[in-house]
């Protein structure tokens, strides 16, 4: 049980793969696993299908993972087949994929906004775009010079809100899991916290609420050290989102669930009240309030969760993984009332495997590997780094991957989303695509 969330995952998988029966069939195998272990799981199956002749059914909403890997895709609402093909001919259907909730690789949304250059020629990945796209670079190339526009940096308050200083940490096992680890984060900022499983990310996450003490060094949260505080007490100022709701559910109702955290803080009456009908209402959650959590699917598990922490109103934010097994409409939902948190003030710190994620939302960027802080900086530092990235596990996501390929042609890199990319296209054409 000391393993990661992540390496449980791998476990499992390597234990069912040993058997190596003709017909495999994996039930969201991707995750919560790094990009790196996605990779190592995604060779393994296609080794297996190729040498073996094994038959691998995988049930997954990674879209980036399916497009790379799978032979057919089979689309599935409201328990009816409603696409079925390969992947370049289902993940073209852009439009339609969006209405059924499901997710898009970032190329596949990319082709779609630059629908006059790519009707021919569909592309999936980053190297199958640069070979549609870099024939058009020279008719654009006098217009390619200006630089993309940088976010402005934001102002923060000179108090850390989280500020931890060398902190080490070693389980019962001996695994070192936090290594001298430092990592200040001013009031207000959003950040990313990535790197591979067992990093050290969640053991991180853990000491900022007080569930874990370091053996050494220290924590100090909104400025006072976190030692000799109860856990309690710092759940005034930290709402911890668990990797599992279910380690965080337990309550006979919704409504009750969301309010046992105010109750805790001690808030009483009609201010009670209000806070847990607003945080139900936030999260889309009024209709089944008095509805068992246990019954519910997971997104709307993970809903539940958030809006826990959500009627508790701390300033404070830590969420460990808390996209993962969500769809693309509850992973929607979360990540907007994120961006309202954030522009309320509110510090938010996630970790997570989606580096598309990352680049959209966070200010900064911070990479977890062997309990330290090997990487940090501003999003369009740290993803743009490939050469890095790898070291770490990890690769920039494919739009900033098909960026780096065009650079050469003095098309502006790095771009971090499809829009910031169709953007800088869109400019260099002048009205438009071409």
């Amino acid at each position: 049980w000391q393993l990661s969330g992540g390496q449980q995952k791998r476990l499992a998988i390597a234990t069912l793969l040993a058997i190596r029966p003709p017909i495999l069939l994996l039930d969201e195998p991707m995750a919560g696993l790094d990009p790196a272990a996605r990779r190592e799981v995604a060779a393994v199956l296609a080794d297996l299908r190729r040498t073996a002749a094994a038959t691998v059914i995988v049930l997954e909403k990674d879209a980036e993972f399916v497009a790379r890997w799978a032979e057919r895709v089979v689309i599935l609402a409201a328990g009816q087949v409603v696409l079925d093909g390969t992947p370049t001919a289902v993940f073209t259907e852009v439009e339609r994929l969006h209405e059924l909730g499901v997710a898009v690789p970032q190329m596949a949304e990319l082709a779609a906004r630059l629908p006059n250059l790519v009707a021919s020629a569909p592309f999936l990945t980053a190297r199958q775009a640069a070979a549609v796209l870099v024939p058009q670079l020279p008719t654009l190339a006098p217009n390619l010079h200006s630089p993309l526009p940088t976010r402005q940096p934001p102002v923060y308050a000179p108090q850390p809100a989280i500020d931890v200083r060398e902190a080490t940490f070693r389980y019962e096992n001996g695994t070192l899991a936090l290594d001298r680890l430092s990592l200040a984060v001013p009031a207000g900022q959003f950040v990313a916290i990535l790197g591979r499983n067992g990093g050290g990310k969640s053991t991180l996450a853990r000491h900022l609420n007080g569930l874990l003490r370091p053996q050494s060094g220290a924590v100090a949260i909104g400025g006072e050290p976190s030692a000799g505080r109860r856990v309690g007490e710092l759940a005034r100022e930290v709402g911890y989102v668990f990797q599992n709701p279910d380690r965080q559910i337990f309550a006979t109702s919704v409504r009750e669930e969301v309010a046992y955290g105010v109750r805790n803080l001690g808030v009483i009456g009609q201010e009670a009240g209000q806070r847990v009908d607003e945080a139900l209402t936030v999260f889309d959650l009024t209709a089944v309030a008095e509805t068992p959590p246990a019954v519910l699917g997971y997104g709307l598990r993970r809903l539940v969760t958030l809006a826990s922490v959500w009627a508790m109103q701390p300033p404070i934010w830590v969420l460990d993984e808390p996209t993962t097994g969500l769809d693309v409409r509850y992973t929607g939902i979360l990540m907007d009332r994120l961006r309202s948190l954030h522009e309320r003030g509110n510090t938010i710190l996630f970790i997570t495997h989606d580096l598309r994620l990352a680049a959209e939302f966070a200010e900064r960027v911070v990479v977890v590997d062997g309990g330290q802080t090997v990487l940090d900086g501003p999003p369009a530092a740290v993803l743009s780094d490939a050469v890095a990235l790898s070291s770490f596990g990890l690769r920039p996501p494919p739009v900033t991957r098909l960026s780096a390929l065009l650079a050469p042609y003095s098309f502006p890199h790095p771009t971090l989303t499809v829009e910031e990319f169709a953007a800088a296209w869109s400019s260099a054409a002048g009205n438009g695509e071409r």
